[in-house]
């Protein structure tokens, strides 16, 4: 039996990323769920918050910036103001994916696993690869939403959601 699988403790920079990307990307229990897509919305959000740090004004957000400080800015991740104390049903997707991951005796385990597995691996990366990146990643809404604003454009639609560029000048 493997270990059980954990995520970093909630106070640091890779435990804050990794309940995020949990939160907001599909997990296996969706029908729509696609680990690649998964794997690309992660890395997408990854490097939207790269950019709001070394970009904040074009976001409308006061300089400087830390990662922490958009995540929780109710403006930017609504939901995660209160992080790390946050409602049950904000961090229930989280929750129950790592219950999941570590539940041998479940027939959705493996997958389950991987999910928190490529969460981890995408939060704790030293960087974006090369083949990840998209240098003007700007933001995401629920598809169907209107765009997040003006300077905003279409990029492309995964696991529900629209995801756009913005130009960071």
């Amino acid at each position: 039996m493997a270990d059980p699988i954990q995520l970093d403790p909630e106070a640091t920079p890779a435990g804050l990323r990794e309940r995020l990307f949990l939160h907001e990307t599909l997990s296996p229990g969706f029908p729509q769920y696609n680990r690649d897509d998964a794997l690309r919305v992660m890395w997408f959000i990854r490097q939207v918050l790269a950019n709001r740090v070394a970009h904040p004004r074009v976001f409308g957000l006061r300089s400087p910036q830390t990662e922490a400080s958009i995540i929780t800015d109710p403006r930017q991740f609504p939901g995660f103001e209160g992080y790390p104390h946050l409602d049950s049903g904000s961090m229930a997707n989280v929750y129950q994916c790592v219950l999941l991951a570590n539940a041998p005796h479940d027939r959705r385990q493996a997958a389950y696993r991987q999910h928190v597995v490529d969460a981890i691996t995408v939060a704790t990366a030293a960087g974006i690869p090369a083949d990840q990146r998209v240098p003007t990643a700007g933001g995401w809404k629920r598809h169907g939403t209107p765009s997040p604003g003006p300077k905003f454009q279409f990029y492309r639609s995964l696991q529900g959601n629209d995801y756009y560029t913005t130009p960071l000048s």
